[in-house]
């Protein structure tokens, strides 16, 4: 995939993100998750880690732990997840930002 068209998905994407409809949510973040976000997506990507569907939350760990390369925000973002919102007694995003 040419660089072009890559930087055109990710802005497609991330603008999904700001939908009120949870099943664009949903699709946005997996589809991040698979592809290797920009350094520059960061601050949209550490916005949806306070989504309150778990599962597009867990999605922008994954998409921010692919940011390359790596980069002292990228790890920022990353040990703010780990030591985010608490739910059952453990950060809801921990085990995937410290995989990450």
């Amino acid at each position: 995939m040419k660089a072009k068209d890559r930087d055109q998905i990710l802005d497609a994407l991330l603008a999904q993100m700001n939908s009120a409809n949870y099943a664009t949510r949903v699709d946005a973040s997996a589809a991040l998750a698979r592809m290797k976000p920009r350094l520059q997506d960061l601050p949209a990507l550490r916005k949806a880690f306070r989504d309150r569907h778990r599962n597009i939350a867990c999605n922008a760990v994954v998409a921010v732990a692919k940011i390359q390369p790596p980069d002292a925000k990228v790890i920022d973002a990353l040990i703010a997840a780990a030591t985010g919102r608490w739910e059952c007694g453990c950060p809801q995003l921990f085990d995937k930002a410290i995989a990450a």
